[in-house]
């Protein structure tokens, strides 16, 4: 057997890499993290936004993740978002829903990521986690 055979298939994480691990998505509301420092990697860092099951949402309800900095995490920067379809609704797959590198101007100030739904009936996980990207 070669050393080949033995490699990871999956990246080694410590509980600090994760921002949010299997957190519940809220139901018609906000889920907003503790603060997170990304700075000084030389922007080796990357957000990665993944859904643990495949999620329904309602018919016109949306679910939203931002990247929230500003002195009072007043402004957002857009990570994902969908709708449900008009009629029917939707399913979104598990697994990556966005990666983001913040950009250097903003990784040396405090940041927030905040999950919004407007669906009341939504049903799933979200997990968020710093990635470094190997060089």
């Amino acid at each position: 057997m070669s050393i080949a055979d033995k490699t990871l298939s999956k990246p080694i994480r410590s509980g600090q890499d994760y921002i949010f691990q299997a957190e519940t998505i809220p139901q018609d509301d906000e889920l907003l993290s503790d603060e997170v420092l990304l700075g000084r990697t030389q922007n080796a860092l990357e957000l990665v936004v993944e859904l643990d099951e495949d999620t329904d949402i309602a018919a016109d309800e949306s679910i939203t993740v931002e990247y929230m900095h500003g002195a009072d995490f007043d402004q957002a920067i857009e990570l994902y978002s969908a709708e449900g379809a008009t009629t029917t609704g939707s399913t979104l797959d598990a697994g990556e829903l966005a990666r983001f590198v913040p950009p250097s101007k903003l990784v040396e100030s405090p940041a927030k990521i905040k999950v919004t739904t407007t669906d009341a009936a939504i049903d799933g996980e979200v997990t968020v986690y710093a990635n470094l990207i190997s060089r």
